[in-house]
């Protein structure tokens, strides 16, 4: 999973380089039409978080721990299965080229090497009809509000 910064309209006004948490998810799509939430998993070690030439910053992975609970119609209870990695760029000077305000149309891409087997696809439900859901959350708590 790889993040690129690309120019946009907006990039006077935000604040320069990039260093926000972005999480990624993986969606289990067993069916949650009647879901109740469980503990998940305790976070696991993960490798770390790389960019096309070296590491960025911290990070942490989730691994595949239930997240929830799912009745499904014949009566089974199934478990669902999220699976979350997150990367924070670290603001040094070799991570500039990923993180600065693009000059070009887009930075250098960073972010997760290895975000999931490709056999856990198939251990739960991340394929269904052909299509994997991702979620990416960038954490803009720190951003200073505008005005």
């Amino acid at each position: 999973m790889f993040v690129c910064l690309c120019r946009g309209e907006y990039d006077s006004i935000l604040e320069w380089p990039f260093t926000h948490r972005i999480t990624f998810d993986l969606i289990d799509q067993t069916d949650t039409a009647a879901v109740q939430t469980t503990a998940g998993s305790a976070p696991q070690k993960s490798a770390s978080d790389q960019t096309e030439s070296g590491q960025v910053g911290q990070g942490s992975g989730k691994g595949t721990g239930p997240d929830a609970t799912v009745q499904n119609g014949d009566g089974q209870v199934q478990q669902v299965h999220h699976i979350e990695a997150a990367v924070t760029p670290a603001g040094t000077k070799d991570n500039l080229p990923y993180i600065i305000r693009p000059v070009g149309e887009r930075n250098k891409c960073f972010g997760k090497q290895k975000f999931c087997a490709l056999e856990t696809l198939h251990k739960f439900n991340y394929i269904r009809d052909d299509t994997v859901f991702l979620r990416l959350s960038i954490d803009m708590d720190k951003v200073p509000p505008i005005l």
